[in-house]
């Protein structure tokens, strides 16, 4: 009797404990029979179904509590499960929280067997379940999914969103035999509209235009922004070709319409390329959005405001100047020079960037007259490769003669988007004896790429961190969400795109962001470099806003390592800075 009193007594204590549970928990706990009729339940559900005590919800199904579309719903999933013992886990379903807005819960249901008396039928099944609010946890997630998938300025598809849909929309033209279109354009005048009226402003016109695109197209096509003033289309299940030509020039006539910013009138227009794809075309979906590409330079070369369709032959043209390219590199072509970057007060040496030139026959090529041919094509990591390997030994080099120089090397985000890249680096840096946490190496991402894969950066910054190398950001203030992102970034060293120093003369706007920028940069301890300064009046004005490095050719253009060992004995700052 002891034992079985003992026992009543820890029975009342765990009811008593449970019946806590039910008033405190703000889950939604339910237990049923098997006919779906409450047995007992959470306070949390009664208050959510508007009742002062889970009690008086003893007895009711769902059919008592909920629309009939949820009871419905709720029903065959239990029979579902009551049927097979199989548990339902953590499936998402939408919900009314206590408060009539709309959410998210997480619910897991379980079947419950009774005991078997002995004569094998056993006591009735029941159901036991839980559901949680997660809805803040859902809204979250949704927005990093935007976030990854979706520009931030306009709410269209990105670049990464556009190559899935992309090889979607190619696959499917293949299954039904039809014809799709790649429509690649650049806003003309866009960067006036920038200088003039400000990067807010400059937003709103690129929001108006993605609005003129996605109303000129149709529900199925796919309309992507993928780069300051680019946007792509895809236009899918073409009838024909002369329909679509149609469609692409009352788009353009569309985009050459006025827009109204604020108080301003402002005339943009665009410039496009076409490239078709269909069964039996040998072409991937890189190499249409690249024919594309192509075609549009080709609009903006005649006078823009116009459209070109992708031409084979140039194509061919090209694909003949990369085997050159490739050949160059593995001939010696190739070579750097270093861009002194200095403080303008003291006139020391803060370190060098690395610029690649080609010799081709008897021109010196600057990369940006080569590398944006190279986007999307493999030889475009074996020259990346190629130029951190070779900075990276000079630097080597310079610090073995006594003459350590700190070395800025320019890296695309398809290199640091690579698995083995903080490894190979590593690596790199054990072979040329760089490996003391001292390399004094900066790599340098172009802002625009850095906000557009800013999570993976983080992670390679923070890998590359113990190496001791730095990051910096190039372009500065050209990538719309600069200064909202900036705490996000731990790069140490912002380089302000050269048209804000370009422009310093030509109006306030360029001389505002400027100043922004540099107190920005303050604020967050972060090294601040203007790009591009050709005169000693430039220098000036940037050392009165506070920033005291730069480089340029008022400083010294790339120079080879010989020439830059004579410059650094030789150079003085003049005497206004």
């Amino acid at each position: 009797l002891e034992e079985l009193d003992d026992e009543r007594r820890h029975l009342a204590e765990l009811n008593k404990n449970f019946l806590i549970f039910l008033d405190k928990t703000s889950d939604l706990v339910l237990f049923k029979d098997a006919d779906g009729r409450l047995v007992f339940c959470s306070a949390s559900l009664a208050r959510l179904t508007g009742h002062d005590d889970w009690r008086s919800l003893v007895g009711m199904t769902e059919a008592d509590l909920f629309d009939a579309e949820t009871a419905r719903h709720t029903a065959e999933q239990e029979a579902r499960i009551l049927r097979t013992g199989e548990p339902l886990l953590n499936e998402i379903q939408p919900m009314t929280r206590e408060d009539g807005t709309p959410g998210w819960m997480s619910v897991s249901r379980w079947p419950i067997a009774g005991e078997d008396d002995g004569d094998g039928s056993g006591d009735k099944e029941g159901l036991f379940a839980i559901a949680r609010d997660i809805t803040d946890e859902y809204r979250r997630r949704e927005q990093l999914q935007r976030t990854a998938h979706f520009d931030s300025v306009t709410g269209l598809p990105n670049r990464a969103l556009l190559a899935d849909r992309l090889e979607q929309a190619m696959a499917a033209a293949e299954r039904r035999d039809t014809e799709l279109a790649v429509l690649y354009l650049d806003l003309d005048g866009f960067k006036a509209v920038n200088d003039r009226l400000g990067h807010a402003a400059g937003d709103r016109a690129l929001a108006s235009v993605s609005n003129v695109m996605q109303a000129s197209v149709r529900r199925g096509d796919t309309v992507a922004r993928v780069g300051g003033d680019e946007f792509v289309i895809v236009l899918v299940d073409l009838n024909s070709r002369k329909a679509c030509l149609l469609l692409v020039e009352r788009l353009l006539g569309k985009l050459a319409e006025p827009l109204v910013i604020g108080d301003q009138r402002v005339s943009l227009s665009a410039s496009a390329g076409l490239s078709f794809f269909a069964r039996g075309v040998s072409a991937d979906a890189e190499r249409l959005l690249r024919q594309a590409d192509q075609a549009m330079y080709q609009a903006k070369n005649a006078g823009r405001n116009s459209y070109r369709l992708y031409d084979r032959h140039q194509d061919a043209r090209l694909r003949a100047y990369l085997e050159e390219i490739g050949r160059a590199l593995d001939q010696g072509q190739f070579s750097l020079f270093y861009q002194p970057i200095v403080d303008m007060q003291s006139g020391q040496l803060l370190a060098v960037e690395a610029l690649l030139r080609w010799q081709r026959e008897d021109r010196l090529l600057g990369a940006e007259e080569f590398l944006p041919m190279l986007q999307g094509h493999p030889l475009a990591r074996r020259v990346g490769d190629w130029v951190l390997r070779q900075a990276v030994a000079q630097a080597a080099s310079w610090r073995a003669a006594g003459e350590p120089i700190a070395v800025a090397v320019n890296v695309t985000s398809a290199q640091l988007s690579r698995s083995d890249f903080t490894a190979g680096l590593r690596e790199l840096l054990q072979e040329l004896e760089l490996d003391d946490g001292a390399c004094a190496l900066t790599l340098e991402i172009l802002e625009s790429s850095a906000l557009a894969e800013r999570e993976q950066l983080q992670e390679v910054m923070a890998a590359c961190a113990p190496l001791g190398v730095r990051f910096a950001l190039d372009d500065f203030g050209t990538g719309y969400s600069s200064l909202s992102h900036l705490k996000d970034l731990p790069a140490q060293r912002l380089k302000i795109d050269r048209r804000f120093v370009r422009d310093l003369f030509k109006g306030d706007n360029d001389f505002a962001m400027l100043s922004a920028i540099v107190g920005m940069a303050r604020a967050f301890g972060r090294e601040l470099v203007a790009e591009g300064v050709e005169s000693t009046a430039q220098g000036d004005v940037l050392l009165g806003l506070g920033c005291r490095y730069a480089q340029g050719f008022a400083i010294a253009p790339g120079l080879s390592p010989e020439a830059l060992m004579a410059w650094r004995r030789e150079w003085r700052p003049p005497e206004s800075w």
